[in-house]
């Protein structure tokens, strides 16, 4: 094909390494006639709990369909062991699973992730 050996450019060789973070990633199904039960349960329960937390950078919640992702951010790996581990987290998500808001499984996923940036002109 013509075009296919120009050689290009690393996608990220103009940026300068902002950092690395963990990103822990939970996903479930949900009953979809309640999003906004669930959505409220974030907001008014999840959010103030994650900014508690020592480590957490951030969250973001995520819909597509009767699928929920909860997306969050922290400076180190153990950040998020210990968060998992403790007790406002394990009341919290005690709270959500008796509300019936949720499918029979979720799970679990944590990356790390390295963030970049334009360097400073």
């Amino acid at each position: 094909m013509h075009g296919c050996n120009v050689p290009r450019a690393h996608p990220t060789a103009a940026l300068a390494t902002v950092g690395t973070v963990f990103l822990r990633i939970w996903r479930t199904e949900f009953d979809a006639s309640r999003r906004d039960e669930l959505q409220h349960f974030a907001e008014e329960i999840s959010s103030p709990m994650f900014q508690r937390l020592p480590g957490c950078l951030g969250y973001v919640y995520a819909i597509a369909g009767s699928t929920w992702i909860t997306q969050t951010f922290w400076d180190t790996e153990q950040d998020v062991a210990n968060a998992e581990a403790s007790a406002p987290y394990r009341e919290v998500v005690g709270r959500i699973v008796a509300t019936g808001l949720l499918g029979d499984e979720q799970t679990t996923e944590v990356f790390e992730v390295t963030a970049y940036a334009p360097p400073p002109s």
